[in-house]
C-alpha cells in the first residue's frame, strides 16, 4: 500500500478532489494469488485482472483509505462484485457507492436489482436503515 500512501499525501494538497473510484483492476498478477495452472495464465493476454481475482486486494484498498483519511473521501468500490454480500463487505470497508462491472456482465441487468434487494435485507438485518449509515463500520475507524 505504499504506493496507495503515496497518492493520498499528493492529493491532500488539492482540496478539489472529493473521492476515488477503487479498485477495479491489477496489473501486477503476482500479489493476486491466482491459482490456474502457470501454463494457462501464461496464455492469457498481459494487462489488468479484474472481477473476483481482485476482490480482495480492492475490498483492502478500500478499507486503508478509508482508515488513513479517517473517511475524508467518497470512496466507489468495485472489484469482484457479484452478490450483495459483496457489495456490503465494501460498504463496511468505507465504500459509500459501489460500481459493478464484471458481475454485471456475468450477472445480466439483473444482477444489479438482485444486489439491491440483498443489500436490504443486510442493512435491515445489522439494524441499518441507510448504505451511509453502513459505510466505514467494519474498519478501526468506525464510529
Amino acid at each position: 500500500m505504499d504506493e496507495v500512501d503515496a497518492i493520498l499525501a499528493v492529493v491532500d494538497k488539492y482540496h478539489f478532489v472529493d473521492g476515488f473510484v477503487l479498485g477495479n483492476l491489477a496489473k501486477d498478477r503476482s500479489i493476486l494469488h491466482l491459482r490456474s495452472p502457470q501454463e494457462k495464465l501464461d496464455l492469457i493476454p498481459q494487462g489488468g485482472i479484474s472481477g473476483a481475482p481482485i476482490k480482495q486486494l480492492s475490498t483492502a484498498m478500500i478499507r486503508h483509505i478509508y482508515q488513513k483519511t479517517g473517511g475524508k473521501y467518497i470512496l466507489i468500490g468495485l472489484g469482484g462484485v457479484f452478490t450483495a454480500e459483496d457489495a456490503y463487505e465494501k460498504i463496511k470497508a468505507g465504500a459509500s457507492l459501489v460500481q459493478i462491472v464484471t458481475g454485471l456482465i456475468f450477472g445480466g441487468p439483473m444482477a444489479v436489482k438482485r444486489i439491491n434487494q440483498g443489500l436490504v435485507k443486510l442493512l435491515a438485518r445489522d439494524g441499518y436503515a441507510t448504505v451511509a449509515e453502513a459505510v466505514g463500520k467494519g474498519t478501526a475507524v468506525a464510529g
